[in-house]
């Protein structure tokens, strides 16, 4: 979501009003643009959660609390969650190695690092015993 508004040249959206530089008629556009942008990519479900929030940064900021929580309970659900992983046998290599980047990116977001060569020993042990033999 974020990657659209950047890629329409709006990041600026983003920031808090008063640090936005553009002229007042752009500043309109430029915000307006990066609220649309942001409220199209969003479910309903959560779209109506943040619907009420005034500014693109101010939506901004509630989906990062309601999203991007870096509580402990957060980070150790998501540490659970990628630790506990095993690899799927009737999912193919591919979905399986998905599943643990979309696990790794998770926890990066809460800026949790899991650096690459323990992802390498944990992909490995998260095989199946069938595979392991090879």
């Amino acid at each position: 979501m974020m990657t659209h508004v950047e890629n329409l040249d709006h990041e600026e959206a983003l920031k808090e009003d008063n640090k936005i530089s553009r002229k007042l008629e752009k500043k309109e556009e430029v915000l307006k643009k990066a609220k649309n942008t942001i409220i199209l990519s969003l479910s309903d479900q959560v779209l109506r959660k943040v619907m009420n929030e005034k500014t693109t940064h101010k939506m901004c900021v509630k989906l990062e609390q309601l999203y991007m929580s870096k509580t402990l309970p957060n980070q150790i659900y998501l540490k659970q969650r990628f630790y506990g992983f095993n690899m799927d046998e009737s999912k193919s290599i591919d979905e399986n190695i998905d599943e643990i980047t979309k696990l790794v990116s998770n926890l990066e977001s809460i800026r949790v690092k899991i650096e690459e060569d323990d992802q390498t020993i944990f992909l490995l042990n998260s095989l199946p015993r069938a595979l392991m033999r090879i």
